[in-house]
């Protein structure tokens, strides 16, 4: 009787313990996993996302960044287009056609407000992709 119950007390050791080993096989969490997905998406905006399996954040990463490239862009042109015709009239060629309307303080003035745009924008842009790369680690 005494073998009878060491052989059970043994198969309940061996099953408890079998079921130890296969909790703990389903609850590993691969350490390099949000690190990978941080790289992803530090190479690729919105592919950590991706690797991570949230498909629906990737039109957002893409809409931010894309929109404060747009405005970037935007705004670079503006003041240049500003710049341009406040040098024009600096070296002595008069006004163009298309700003014969603006005094020199208005252009000097759209140059500030463009270029302060433009500044904001690549700080948008940059902030994005940063927490592009944070959102998915």
């Amino acid at each position: 009787m005494i073998l009878g119950n060491s052989a059970v007390f043994s198969q309940k050791k061996a099953d408890t313990t079998l079921k130890a080993k296969d909790t703990v096989k389903s609850n590993d969490i691969d350490p390099l996993t949000p690190a990978k997905a941080a790289f992803y998406s530090a190479i690729l905006p919105g592919l950590g996302q991706a690797y991570n399996k949230k498909y629906w954040k990737i039109p957002i990463v893409y809409g931010a960044i894309g929109t404060s490239l747009y405005y970037y862009l935007d705004s670079q042109k503006n003041y240049n287009l500003y710049r341009d015709e406040y040098k024009r009239r600096f070296e002595g060629f008069g006004r163009g056609e298309d700003y014969e309307r603006y005094d020199d303080a208005t252009l000097i003035s759209a140059q500030k407000f463009y270029q302060r745009n433009r500044d904001l924008s690549a700080l948008f842009v940059v902030g994005f992709y940063v927490l592009n790369i944070i959102d998915a680690n």
